[in-house]
């Protein structure tokens, strides 16, 4: 039973640091983020997100090639 304690106790402290950290997110980007440069800086990240997605995808797809190159060879 001692360990189901520990574990709302370490649960608690991490969702006390999530929000926390939130908070403190939330608090430096909003300046930016209501700022006249709104549009430019919301264009930057839909590209950074889709760089992401794309950069992932071509990862997923090379791996696939090496490994039916090496099934093959």
């Amino acid at each position: 039973m001692a360990a189901w304690g520990s574990h709302r106790i370490h649960s608690h402290r991490m969702n006390k640091l999530s929000l926390r950290l939130l908070r403190r997110f939330r608090i430096i980007a909003n300046p930016f983020w209501v700022s006249a440069r709104k549009r430019k800086a919301i264009g930057l990240l839909v590209i950074l997100i889709l760089l992401l997605i794309g950069d992932t995808g071509f990862n997923v797809l090379f791996n696939e090639q090496m490994n039916i190159t090496r099934r093959t060879a």
